[in-house]
């Protein structure tokens, strides 16, 4: 019986059903029985606990139509834009794609974004709108989004429900019709993509690689292009549901997994080409993850600090992206700064964390990396505040911009360019579809992990879906706001303003903490100092003792003397006691 393979990815938006789908396929390929599980190819608790792909998840399945067997290497893919370069990578190693849209949610922004980046990279796309059995399912509407947007044809587009299998067996059966064979260039030396890798304790690193030429072998030799590790293969084999089915050999055109015993899977690099000679050329596209928010984790109890170290080491050989240095806040104690790929990057690092290591943490204000180049002319990057020069000592700041695209519903078009405006973006593009909105345009990446989703969200009503990519380094003027506790700049609390806002952002943090703080058995002054120059001022009065309680009537001078006294002591101990700021008004203020 004859052979063929077929390597796809199903990409569509957060929520749409991607995951479902993947399991209505697995079943109709006698890979796992009806009703077996939900959400196979979301193998972390936080996948399933959030409804979301974290970890895309590669498998292999075998379909037979005739006389034709086929080899369907299918990959689920991560719906979220903080990992979007691993979409970026899946779509490098196969040749189509199932573009699936919700019937119910219409087009979405990561819809318009990965249909440009698979389009780009010329793969085959079969349109499917899914969730058609929903009583609130647009269909029509939602074919002429696709048509008007993506020019596909009307007889093109299929319809389904992953949920029931409505028409699913009519999508498997057009696939393997529509998506061409790879290439198979089996006689040239070693070249794979790795688009995937994780951490395995008996094993090492597992790589995930799409082989374009050659053939791999147990006991090869090999090379990894861009990390510049070698090492000899211990096992190949493919992707099954529940396991890694060895095979003693792959060939170009497969996907499959790659064993070396390697521990360190910052040496196996997602986008990296695995080779077996210098010679052989990389495949393009290649890039080092890159760190675009930092955030601070504590433990709430500081004698865990060892544990939250060593849970760190640990994550970090499961997932690449991470980036992390330890540091001390005089209140919270030994902390670790991490670098991540985005909020929900974080949010997930935070929930492993707990999760997985039984840790109770508390994370500072979300920040990202701004560079600047000072009067030598010298260039440098910075992801604290407090590491920021004084600005008689730069040039010139600059911050990362974004490109953003945003779908919503026509009604919400005056609050959603209102939020825009006040958080700097440039609306270069608006378009309408029937009662659809789109609005295309830059940014600054830091509007984004201020409070910005909440406020999207609540200007909409929910009805919104955001996509961003990177657009490079713009000039702009920051302020350094830093608080002060009578008259000491709290480590921790130092922070960067577009110079616009700062004056309104320093008040507000000054009041919030004075809010937050407990009063002292003394005066406490807060201030906010932008700059160098403080703008805002908040006292917190101190517990008043009666001293003259015990003295009925008697000499007034004697209470003079006392109430003096009292005034002496609380100057004393203002300027020696240590104002007690805890743990607590750190995570308020950080909300």
């Amino acid at each position: 019986m004859e052979t063929e393979i077929r390597n796809f990815c199903i990409i569509a938006h957060i929520d749409h059903g991607k995951s479902t789908l993947a399991d209505r396929l697995l079943e109709l390929t006698g890979s796992i029985t009806p009703g077996e599980n939900k959400r196979v190819l979301d193998r972390h608790p936080i996948s399933r606990q959030r409804g979301i792909t974290i970890k895309l998840a590669p498998v292999t399945m075998e379909y037979v139509i005739g006389e034709t067997s086929y080899l369907l290497n299918l990959i689920d893919t991560p719906g979220h834009v903080d990992f979007s370069y691993e979409v970026e990578r899946t779509l490098a190693a196969v040749e189509g794609a199932i573009f699936l849209v919700d019937a119910s949610q219409g087009v979405q922004a990561q819809s318009v974004s990965y249909w440009q980046k698979a389009k780009k990279m010329g793969l085959e796309l079969i349109p499917v709108i899914n969730k058609i059995d929903l009583p609130t399912a647009r269909v029509e509407e939602t074919k002429l989004e696709m048509m008007e947007l993506f020019g596909f044809r009307e007889e093109e587009i299929l319809l389904i429900s992953a949920k029931t299998g409505q028409g699913v067996k009519e999508l498997l059966d057009r696939l393997v019709r529509v998506f061409p064979t790879p290439r198979a260039e089996k006689n040239k030396p070693l070249q794979a993509l790795i688009f995937d890798s994780f951490y395995d304790p008996h094993q090492g690193v597992v790589a995930a690689v799409r082989l374009f030429q050659g053939r791999l072998k147990p006991f090869d030799k090999i090379r990894f292009h861009h990390t510049g590790a070698q090492a000899v293969v211990k096992k190949i084999g493919v992707f099954k549901v529940k396991e890694l089915e060895e095979k003693p050999q792959l060939t170009a055109g497969q996907i499959g997994f790659v064993v070396t015993g390697i521990k360190d899977i910052r040496q196996v690099r997602v986008g990296d080409t695995l080779s077996s000679s210098a010679a052989v050329k990389p495949i393009e596209g290649f890039k080092h993850p890159s760190s675009l928010v930092f955030v601070s984790f504590y433990p709430t109890d500081s004698d865990q600090f060892p544990k939250l170290k060593e849970a760190i080491k640990k994550l970090s050989l499961i997932d690449a992206a991470l980036q992390w240095r330890l540091e001390h806040s005089p209140i919270l104690g030994g902390g670790i700064r991490l670098g991540l790929l985005g909020l929900l990057h974080s949010q997930i690092t935070k929930e492993r964390l707990e999760l997985d290591y039984g840790l109770s943490l508390v994370t500072t204000m979300p920040s990202i990396r701004y560079r600047f180049q000072t009067k030598k002319g010298e260039w440098q990057e910075v992801d604290t505040a407090a590491a920021l020069p004084a600005v008689s000592e730069i040039k010139t700041i600059e911050e990362p911009y974004i490109r953003f695209t945003l779908f919503s519903q026509r009604r919400y078009y005056g609050k959603l360019f209102q939020l825009l405006l006040d958080s700097r973006a440039e609306v270069k593009e608006v378009r309408y579809f029937g009662q659809r909105l789109e609005l295309a345009g830059s940014m600054p990446l830091a509007e984004l992990i201020s409070d910005f989703f909440n406020k999207l969200e609540e200007a909409t009503s929910g009805f919104v879906s955001f996509d961003w990519q990177w657009a490079g380094w713009q000039p702009t003027e920051l302020s350094k706001l830093e608080l002060l506790v009578n008259g000491q700049v709290v480590e921790g609390l130092v922070f960067l303003f577009p110079k616009e806002k700062a004056l309104f952002r320093a008040r507000q943090l000054t009041d919030k903490l004075a809010d937050i703080i407990p009063r002292q058995q003394f005066e406490v002054i807060i201030q906010g100092r932008l700059n160098g120059k403080i703008v805002a001022r908040r006292r917190i009065p101190p517990f008043r003792k009666d001293v003259t309680a015990k003295l009925y009537g008697g000499d007034q001078t004697r209470k003079d003397k006392l109430l003096e006294k009292q005034k002496k002591g609380k100057k004393k101990l203002k300027n020696i006691g240590r104002v007690h700021l805890p743990e607590e008004a750190f995570v308020d203020l950080f909300k």
